[in-house]
């Protein structure tokens, strides 16, 4: 997943772009993972084609698919727990996970907000940055 916003960050977005400086940190490592992975672990006669039940195709289909079908949107954690109907503290008042979690996707939402608000005064700024516009479908793609 993480691999294409890496790739379209470092294809469309500026070394100056203050978004650059906010995604980058999250990519150390990743092509070098990924490249690793594609090599050795889910290659055949690798561990994934040792160790699961499919073989390596199907495994790597079953990946691929999951990788091409996944929504950020849903995924949220808000959306998440509403999703799995673990939200309501009313009807799970003893939820640990969701309860700790919350806390810290908040801290994380409002010190991005905060962020992202230093450079953009509102949507129709993010509308105009045109290193972003380029972004946004790249780092949606299906292949790099």
């Amino acid at each position: 997943m993480i691999e294409t916003v890496a790739v379209a960050t470092h294809r469309h977005l500026a070394e100056a772009h203050p978004l650059w400086a906010l995604l980058v940190p999250h990519f150390e490592g990743t092509m070098f993972i990924n490249y690793e992975a594609a090599t050795s672990l889910i290659t055949a006669g690798g561990p994934i084609d040792r160790i699961f039940g499919g073989t390596i195709a199907s495994s790597q289909q079953m990946a691929a698919g999951a990788r091409f079908s996944f929504d950020f949107n849903e995924r949220m954690l808000p959306n998440d727990l509403k999703a799995r109907g673990v939200d309501d503290a009313g009807k799970l008042p003893d939820y640990p996970y969701r309860d700790d979690a919350l806390l810290v996707w908040q801290a994380i939402h409002e010190w991005v907000k905060g962020y992202v608000g230093l450079y953009y005064a509102d949507d129709t700024a993010v509308a105009a940055d045109t290193e972003l516009l380029a972004w946004v479908p790249q780092s949606r793609a299906r292949g790099n």
